[in-house]
């Protein structure tokens, strides 16, 4: 089963898992989509956050069926029994977070964790970030400065008249560059290869984070 939602970066993430699965020869048993819609508590009226949804074209295209479009509801959330959250992007050296919600921790977790090489035998560290980050809201303020400082981004490329290989409300943004561009800007720029989409021009994914500044953003429209 192949869960995704209702974003187009994260729909292209999904055709290549199908894809994959397929030269695996592992079969697909259908796809769902979370964050689909929420339902206004007030009215009843049904808001898509992320747009219209994309999930029955990419089922039709991978000839599988789509087994559930889920909203944004809280009782979904009331109902998990674990989930992790990850810290390096907003600033936390390492580690992640996981978090059984029902005081359901499997019997001897810690210790079959640490046999697998998954957790330092001196944890204090990771608590400590993971405590910081969950008090007083912070982890949501440095994850809004990175969106924050994508948008700023991705206006700084559309001033400068780049093309955008896909629009994202993300962290990411997805720029379009000719090859000698790309070869031109990876002298100065650090940004990731996502794919070649003809023998002239490759799609590239330039990241913001935690850390990102204003002078970072200055410099990098200088140079574009």
């Amino acid at each position: 089963i192949v869960v995704t939602s209702p974003q187009e970066l994260v729909s292209m993430i999904v055709e290549k898992a199908v894809n994959m699965a397929s030269l695996m020869d592992i079969p697909v048993l259908g796809l769902v989509e979370n964050y689909s819609y929420i339902i206004c508590p007030d009215c009843g009226k049904v808001i898509k956050p992320y747009g219209d949804s994309k999930i029955d074209e990419l089922a039709k295209a991978h000839n599988t069926e789509v087994l559930a479009k889920l909203p944004i509801d809280p009782e979904l959330a009331s109902l998990c029994d674990v989930f992790y959250i990850g810290g390096t992007k907003v600033g936390a050296l390492l580690g992640e977070a996981v978090v059984f919600t029902k005081g359901n921790t499997p019997k001897f977790f810690t210790t079959f964790v640490k046999q697998q090489g998954a957790l330092l035998a001196k944890g204090r560290l990771l608590g400590v970030q993971f405590d910081t980050l969950f008090t007083d809201g912070l982890y949501f303020k440095i994850s809004r400065r990175a969106i924050e400082s994508a948008e700023k981004m991705k206006d700084i490329f559309k001033r400068k008249g780049y093309r955008f290989f896909m629009e994202t409300p993300t962290n990411q943004q997805f720029i379009l560059l000719e090859n000698e561009k790309m070869k031109e800007l990876s002298e100065k720029v650090r940004f990731c290869f996502w794919e070649k989409t003809d023998e002239s021009h490759t799609a590239v994914r330039f990241a913001t984070s935690w850390s990102t500044s204003e002078e970072d953003l200055c410099e990098l429209e200088k140079i574009l």
